[in-house]
């Protein structure tokens, strides 16, 4: 008996010396995952600061040449860095986690009914049917002689009315999202008055979509290594501080 408690006791003793090794691993992975992803999102705003300085003026020259065929000026115009996270599953799990950041160079106009928008709007939308307004938002198709939109691409030019809000989500707007976080560019980001009806036209060009990888404070869950915070790009002009931005 005395030689089995023996054996007992030690079998215990190394279970427990054997799941404290797996917890202390466990910790010094994921430690190890959080540093590296702080040094990770500097290099990524760094990154993204290079791409910002690459694509701006040519971002804002497409969203200018609608903007000049439009016989209203812009009530708002201001180039913002829009950045959010995105998934690589495999099934329900989630295995990475990235980053993704698009540069928007944005005017828009007051209108008081869709109708209008459409109008200011011109020879630069496509003619025939008008597509489905969903929620407070209509898309309109851009025409073929401002070249093909595709909305896969890295970059791309859209136009569309965001109604009031009291006509159902405006998901749509390019100055309020749950899940996209914007930052000023050029100009500041207003918030399109929730009562009056606006046109928008936005050019969209692709800063980066990075895998940023994954933290496994649970078992079998992915966590965001960056939080709810992404990285962010430092312009090289400070983004101008007046209503209009322009």
């Amino acid at each position: 008996m005395p030689a089995l408690k023996r054996i007992l006791r030690l079998a215990l003793t190394a279970m427990v010396a054997l799941v404290a090794l797996v917890v202390a691993l466990y910790l010094v992975i994921n430690i190890a995952g959080v540093v590296s992803a702080h040094g990770k999102r500097d290099a990524l705003g760094d990154q993204i600061s290079g791409r910002i300085s690459a694509e701006l003026a040519q971002s804002q020259q497409r969203a200018d040449a609608v903007a000049d065929h439009v016989e209203t000026e812009p009530t708002h115009a201001w180039v913002a860095q829009q950045c959010g996270f995105s998934t690589d599953d495999a099934g329900w799990i989630v295995q990475d986690y990235r980053e993704v950041c698009t540069l928007e160079s944005v005017r828009a106009w007051k209108v008081d009914i869709e109708a209008q928008a459409r109008t200011l709007l011109g020879t630069q939308v496509q003619s025939g049917p008008e597509s489905s307004m969903n929620g407070a938002c209509r898309k309109y198709e851009v025409a073929e002689a401002l070249g093909k939109q595709d909305i896969f691409a890295d970059s791309r030019l859209t136009f569309f009315y965001v109604g009031p809000a009291t006509d159902g989500s405006r998901y749509c707007s390019p100055s309020d999202s749950t899940y996209q976080q914007r930052r000023g560019v050029v100009g500041q980001v207003p918030a399109l008055d929730e009562p009056q009806g606006w046109l928008v036209v936005m050019q969209s060009d692709e800063l980066i979509d990075e895998v940023i990888g994954c933290l496994h404070w649970s078992v079998t869950f992915c966590d965001n290594p960056f939080g709810d915070e992404p990285a962010w790009g430092t312009p090289s002009t400070p983004p101008d501080p007046s209503p209009q931005g322009f």
